[in-house]
């Protein structure tokens, strides 16, 4: 093959690493879904925060975790990321695991401001993305500047392939406009106790 031809194949060929998109759209849970996630937060859901909590303090002290932590420090986005396959549960209920720390976000005083699915395939293997983008209560930003951003905005995502992982990023704002965000540590402790 010459150069040239390798160059056009390059450019027009179909990308190998490409994806096919099943289905996307935004996350509906149906009642019974809402029901049975009811049930497993009643009996697992406690140990499941339990679980992750413990796993993320032997991540911080360079100690074997069960999780696979990954910790993300910057200066204005904070998170972690960890498989759920170390949780012992099954894998039907990763999507519960997301729902809770949703939950517990909006317990703190977050509104959802969106969220999104896709099933697609990739080099033959089926993935499945969740997440949700939550925000700080609009009452934050009716008044006169600086706004109160609280802990910062929050994604949650679930990524199941391969692997299953689930992540919580932090994007704080560091414009004159808003005040300082809370600590992500403080975050942390809100989210899993």
């Amino acid at each position: 093959m010459s150069f040239a031809e390798n160059i056009l194949k390059r450019l027009f060929s179909k990308d190998e690493k490409s994806k096919t998109v099943l289905d996307k759209g935004i996350i509906k849970r149906s009642p019974a879904w809402l029901e049975a996630f009811e049930n497993w937060r009643a009996t697992k859901g406690d140990h499941t925060l339990l679980e992750i909590k413990r796993n993320l303090v032997l991540s911080k002290r360079d100690l074997r975790d069960d999780l696979h932590f990954v910790l993300l420090t910057m200066t204005n986005a904070k998170g972690f990321r960890f498989h759920l396959s170390g949780l012992g549960i099954d894998s039907d209920h990763d999507q519960f695991v997301l729902e809770l720390l949703k939950q517990r976000c909006e317990n703190i005083g977050y509104q959802l401001s969106n969220s999104f699915y896709e099933y697609h395939e990739k080099q033959s293997v089926l993935n499945r993305e969740e997440w949700y983008y939550l925000k700080p209560p609009l009452s934050n930003f009716t008044k006169e500047p600086p706004f109160n951003q609280l802990f910062g905005n929050v994604k949650i995502e679930l990524q199941q392939n391969e692997h299953r992982t689930l992540k919580v990023l932090v994007t704080t704002y560091t414009d004159r406009s808003y005040k300082e965000a809370l600590s992500f540590e403080d975050f942390m402790s809100e989210l899993l106790d």
